[in-house]
């Protein structure tokens, strides 16, 4: 069982590598982190999967794929890092 988690966090971590913004990717990170008994890594993509869909639900028009949305203050307050490739 834990294989399969470490492999679901290994897949999941390749394609946030690829989209920073895959909330999907951070959600099955999330589960397969806290299932593999690693609570910081678990958090960390379960904040950011919140924070961007945050982002998606509170920000933008949603009319193109530039106007959408943007990275709030609370998701650059907490994770400077990934914003700048959000905005």
């Amino acid at each position: 069982m834990a294989q399969s988690h470490r492999h679901r966090a290994k897949l999941a971590d390749e394609l946030i590598e690829k989209g920073l913004v895959n909330i999907e990717a951070h959600v099955i990170s999330s589960q397969a982190y806290a299932a593999l008994k690693k609570p910081e890594k678990a958090q960390f993509h379960h904040d950011v999967a919140a924070a961007l869909l945050h982002s998606i639900l509170s920000t933008g028009d949603g009319k193109t794929k530039e106007t959408a949305f943007r990275g709030d203050r609370h998701f650059r307050g907490t994770h400077t890092e990934v914003v700048d490739k959000v905005d």
